[in-house]
């Protein structure tokens, strides 16, 4: 009997929620399913050619093999004009976040392809999938999709955030995580709204977008505290910001991941805290139970812009929300006293 063909594609190239499904199928499922990746970067497929089995998109062998596939997997609805009515689509989405998307955007916020890219998955993906059931109703809205059809399965992605690859991570980075006192990492939201208007300015002289913010402090901040400060931007903004040469910062640009075998979520495993803004991924971070700052000088010129979800700060961020880098140095120094007093109790 021949073997079900699944086809999976992400944003960027595997990785995310499509990526640790796919790695958990071909662990326990492997002689069931004939497994597929769509691949869309040259560099990439040179990459994973010999680790996974992929093809370019587009090319005329993607085209053989799509047309034998009868499950797709995506991230953002790619795949979602080529899907056919023999083949079932299961859009597992990239994060649930308190940004306003879908329908749910303010019409003069969208960009000029947003409405039919919403009508189309509308009309052709068969299934969504989300962490619990709070979500499924708030995605139903934005998409305007049956309920029925938004399956409470969890987030595949998250089950990273507890696999351990310390060794891996610090190849990657080469560095030696145990020299530091605190590892924070800080994963900003985009900015430049990709193809819409833009959401808020961004500032390529202010690794952090702070307020009273100088550089210098910051790195002699960190280097007298021993802590190190991971820096992942938005894949679509890698290049925004300049980069300063503190020893105590490291900023990670997206090709690690492929590169070293590894995702942003085993990063997320090897961290004390994270800084972010509205980056939807501090929702999963949160599982981990580990301190957040939330860095909100702008919060208000967002909400404008871009909109939030209910616009309530206080049920959205659960954590200090910060304007200056003086609170964030404050912030920092209050979690490394927590740590103290709770290691005293034990």
């Amino acid at each position: 009997m021949r073997k079900t063909s699944i086809m999976f594609y992400s944003s960027p190239n595997y990785s995310g929620n499509a990526k640790s499904l796919y790695d958990y199928i071909n662990k326990k499922y492997k002689d069931k399913f004939d497994l597929y990746w769509a691949i869309d970067k040259e560099e990439d497929y040179n990459y994973l050619k010999n680790e996974i089995n992929c093809v370019m998109y587009p090319s005329t062998n993607f085209n053989k093999v799509f047309k034998n596939i009868s499950v797709i997997f995506s991230t953002h609805g790619q795949l979602i004009n080529e899907k056919r009515n023999n083949q079932i689509y299961v859009n597992l989405w990239h994060g649930t976040g308190v940004k306003e998307i879908g329908y749910m955007l303010k019409e003069e916020q969208r960009a000029p392809h947003d409405n039919y890219y919403y009508e189309t998955l509308r009309s052709k993906m068969d299934y969504i999938t989300v962490p619990s059931e709070f979500w499924r109703a708030i995605y139903s809205a934005e998409f305007f999709f049956p309920f029925e059809r938004i399956l409470y399965l969890g987030l595949p992605r998250v089950d990273e955030l507890f696999i351990d690859k310390r060794k891996k991570v610090e190849k990657a980075l080469n560095v030696k995580l145990d020299n530091y006192s605190k590892v924070g990492i800080y994963l900003p939201t985009f900015r430049k709204g990709i193809g819409r208007k833009l959401e808020c300015e961004v500032n390529s002289n202010n690794s952090l977008n702070l307020d009273s913010y100088n550089e210098k402090e910051l790195s002699k901040y960190l280097e007298e505290n021993n802590i190190l400060l991971l820096i992942k931007y938005h894949p679509s903004e890698e290049i925004v910001y300049e980069k300063n040469n503190c020893k105590n910062i490291i900023y990670i640009p997206e090709n690690i991941f492929i590169e070293n075998n590894i995702t942003l979520y085993n990063l997320l495993n090897v961290t004390d805290f994270m800084l972010t803004d509205y980056s939807s991924v501090y929702i999963e971070y949160l599982v981990l139970d580990k301190p957040i700052i939330f860095l909100h000088n702008d919060v208000e010129k967002y909400k404008k812009r871009r909109g939030l979800l209910f616009n309530n700060d206080d049920f959205w961020f659960p954590g200090r929300r910060i304007n200056k880098l003086s609170e964030l140095t404050d912030e920092i120094d209050n979690l490394s006293d927590i740590d103290f007093l709770n290691k005293a109790k034990l």
